[in-house]
Order: C-alpha cells, then sequence, then structure tokens
C-alpha cells in the first residue's frame, strides 16, 4: 500500500487514537449541527479559552469513515465567541501560518495520526508563541474572518462588532 491511499478508519479506532495517542487529553462532542465524531480540548490560556477541535470524518450514525474522497480530517483552533455565548467557537488560525507539511485538511492515507499530531502540535505553538496574535487596539483574539463580498480571508478581531480591527493574512 502506498502513501496516498485511501485508508478506512473506523469510530472505534479514532476513540483510541484521540484517547491513547494524543498527549492532551480531548473529549467527544455531541453537536446537533453534524453527523461527524467531534473531539475538543479546551485550553485556558491567559484571559481567552481556546479549544483545539478534531473533526474526524468519521459518521457516528455507522461508525465508519465516509467514502473516498468524500472527506477529510480537520483540526482547528479556536476562542469563544463571546457574542454568541458558550458553545460557539471562532477559528483563530489561518492554515497559512501552520508549517508546510500541514495543510488545511489531513488526507486518509497511511500517516494520518502523526499528521494529526504534527498538527496539534503546530497550532497549540501559535496560541502559546510569537504567531498568535492579539488585537493591538483592545487586547482580544485576532481570528480568521471572510470578506463577505470578495471571499478573501483576513485577520479581523473576536471582539467584532465592539473592535473593528483588521490585518492582513500573510501566507
Amino acid at each position: 500500500m502506498s502513501s496516498t491511499d485511501y485508508v478506512q478508519i473506523t469510530k472505534d479506532e479514532f476513540d483510541e487514537f484521540v484517547a491513547d495517542e494524543l498527549p492532551r487529553e480531548f473529549e467527544e462532542k455531541e453537536w446537533n449541527w453534524t453527523q461527524e465524531a467531534v473531539y475538543d480540548c479546551e485550553l485556558p490560556r491567559g484571559e481567552h479559552t481556546f479549544v483545539l477541535r478534531i473533526w474526524s470524518s468519521v459518521d457516528v450514525r455507522d461508525g465508519y469513515g465516509r467514502k473516498k474522497g468524500g472527506d477529510a480530517i480537520r483540526v482547528q483552533c479556536l476562542v469563544v465567541d463571546e457574542d454568541k455565548g458558550p458553545g460557539s467557537w471562532k477559528p483563530i488560525v489561518h492554515h497559512s501560518q501552520l508549517p508546510d507539511d500541514c495543510g488545511s485538511h489531513i488526507k486518509r492515507t497511511d500517516g494520518w495520526k502523526d499528521r494529526v499530531k504534527r498538527h496539534l502540535i503546530a497550532l497549540e505553538s501559535i496560541v502559546g508563541g510569537e504567531q498568535y496574535q492579539e488585537c493591538i487596539w483592545c487586547d482580544r483574539p485576532m481570528i480568521v474572518r471572510t470578506n463577505k463580498s470578495t471571499g478573501d480571508e483576513f485577520f479581523g478581531c473576536s471582539g467584532f462588532p465592539d473592535c473593528r480591527h483588521t490585518e492582513a493574512i500573510n501566507g
């Protein structure tokens, strides 16, 4: 089997990976807006709470990964959306901030576990490191936003609409 061959991942296999092989404790979340197994790990950092989220691509209804080409594993770093309340999160890391070997999606091929781990390490280093951006106006985290007119992505203050500071994504 080559490194580009699709690998079927079961719910049990993904649960075991999350429980036994990740350096942090993740909790499976049951969201009513997705049939995909989703795992969260909260990271308190100063005044803000971030969450590392893993979208497994495993359908909780049958316990199997989606068919080949149907989806990929995704890993995100989010911050609480104070305007929408508990359970509402906004992304703070753009895929261009990740190392070259970490794209926005993780293909379900051989080595997927190592790629998930690399993503998590990269995301956590951004939240705790020099790439993490706080708004220069109000000290809230900057998050990835999309311009509704052009579709271009940019960093905007998570305190919007109270704070309207924005910055270009360099990547």
